[in-house]
């Protein structure tokens, strides 16, 4: 006689069971599409924050950059075909900024390389000049503009400790800038900009680990 009955409230637990769950994947659905939506939305900032800009580095966005470079000449003073270079351990350390630039003509080209170090609670900072043969200097702006030119940014989820490093390099009117961290593109840069250095400027003690 109980028999229809109980069968009807098994029938209306089912419903409100099968209600939950189906509102579980959806709260279960949601949260993963907004965390998928978030993940795309850094990704996106990533990529735009690491690509090659055909600009300048914005002075207010990067202050901390510009603040190591105004020791060294200014962009507008490389004679239309230089970089200006700066490096940034993540912990700590020796930090280095550095020109490049070459006039018209068969001499060699210019560099200044400014090295930060703290002594005492204070900030010292030891500037040496530098030159490199015309022909080592083209060779290694032929190798710096392959690598930066046109970077489209690190999609790969990037790197965020390390030695970070950010670059202005003019050529004519054109100038170009980045910045980024401790991934493969940026190390590269990283490396080509120490070879050099090591090279030609050895006394500077450039690390730029």
């Amino acid at each position: 006689m109980n028999r229809p009955r109980l069968l009807k409230w098994l029938h209306r637990f089912g419903y409100v069971a099968t209600v939950i769950i189906l509102l579980e994947l959806g709260l279960i659905s949601y949260s993963a599409i907004g965390e998928w939506w978030r993940w795309r939305g850094t990704r996106a900032e990533l990529i735009e924050q690491t690509r090659t800009h055909e600009s300048p580095l914005p002075a207010a966005e990067y202050d901390n950059v510009v603040k190591l470079l105004r020791p060294l000449p200014a962009l507008n003073a490389l004679h239309g075909n230089g970089l200006r270079f700066a490096a940034m351990p993540y912990f700590g350390g020796v930090i280095h900024a550095l020109t490049l630039s070459h006039a018209e003509g068969p001499g060699p080209a210019e560099g200044f390389i400014a090295v930060t170090t703290l002594q005492e609670g204070k900030n010292m900072v030891h500037i040496q000049r530098f030159t490199v043969p015309q022909a080592d200097y083209s060779h290694f702006t032929t190798q710096f503009d392959r690598l930066t030119d046109g970077w489209s940014g690190a999609g790969d989820g990037g790197c965020l400790d390390g030695t970070e490093i950010a670059f202005e390099r003019v050529r004519g009117t054109r100038t170009t800038s980045g910045r980024g961290n401790c991934e493969a593109h940026y190390n590269e840069v990283r490396l080509l900009v120490q070879r050099l250095v090591r090279r030609f400027a050895p006394g500077a003690g450039l690390a730029l680990r």
